[in-house]
């Protein structure tokens, strides 16, 4: 069984399994490659340069991410519909019992790969977010390093790349192997635009699956700082995922298949515990796993 320890801070209980600390987590990961919506520590947390107080990002309204999306596709091609929910564009219906928010950095890759994976697997409440101050994305050059604000329309986003490259060859050719611009199209598919998990006023999940480290830690910090009302129970478990395309399809799989032995659970937070370890012992993959209390 999994060794718990209580922690209460800002009206928010956890229970948390004993793991590494960040510093000893993030040295282990420091020489992973970082793409598609991974930051830098420095640049995600501590650089107050590049998003100053007076440089508030405008995201657009909430109504602009209510509205119907077509079909998603994956990439095994399977269609599957969603009708993005109210807030938190969770998609909603009555195959599944939980709520699921899946979680990267820029909800850009990672996220956005398993949310694909969860609408053509069935599920029915699902949601995607990221938890960085802005979508950054992959460039060529650390000098063509670019940036958006959370709420810009992934069509957006990807006219002014296919903007940019018209006339560059380098730039062409980079977007075609990195697979960027076919991401930007599956992730328009899904929903509208890439959300921020700290302006999401009301976290409705049960299950908050994130693909990155620093992202669980982030994650956590929210909760902890989120005002306590009902406590109810919400599972946060971490599947560290190195962010390219190959990577994240694999991470979307395991995530899928996790969370089918979460749904046949009766007691969510008794029982999670040990769904996670029996799925981390038959996988071979060690995961991080947390109990919080909203």
């Amino acid at each position: 069984m999994l060794d718990y320890t209580a922690s209460i801070r800002h009206s928010t209980t956890c229970f948390s399994s004993k793991s590494p600390s960040l510093t000893q987590r993030m040295s282990s990961s420091s020489k992973r490659p970082r793409d598609y919506d991974e930051e830098r520590e420095d640049e995600e947390y501590d650089d107050e340069e590049e998003l100053s107080s007076d440089e508030e990002p405008q995201h657009l309204p909430r109504k602009d991410l209510e509205k119907p999306v077509p079909p998603s596709i994956s990439e095994a091609g399977h269609e599957s519909t969603g009708d993005p929910g109210r807030q938190q564009s969770l998609t909603t219906g009555s195959n599944c019992k939980l709520r699921y928010s899946l979680v990267c950095s820029s909800n850009m890759n990672r996220s956005m790969e398993a949310h694909a994976a969860f609408l053509n697997a069935g599920f029915t409440k699902v949601a995607s977010l990221g938890t960085g101050r802005m979508v950054r994305l992959p460039a060529a050059t650390i000098e063509g390093q670019i940036s958006f604000d959370f709420g810009t329309p992934y069509t957006d986003i990807l006219k002014e790349l296919e903007s940019q490259s018209e006339t560059d060859v380098r730039l062409q050719d980079f977007y075609r192997r990195t697979k960027l611009l076919d991401i930007l199209r599956r992730n328009a598919r899904i929903k509208t635009a890439p959300e921020r998990l700290q302006e999401i006023q009301e976290l409705a999940y049960d299950v908050i699956l994130c693909f990155d480290l620093r992202v669980y830690d982030a994650v956590q910090e929210d909760l902890q700082s989120r005002e306590a009302k009902d406590l109810e129970p919400i599972c946060v478990i971490c599947i560290d995922t190195k962010d390219d395309p190959q990577q994240a399809v694999l991470a979307g799989r395991v995530a899928v298949s996790l969370a089918q032995l979460l749904e046949e659970s009766v007691d969510l937070a008794t029982e999670a515990p040990e769904i996670v370890e029996a799925f981390m012992a038959k996988e071979g993959r060690r995961l991080l796993f947390q109990i919080c209390y909203l």
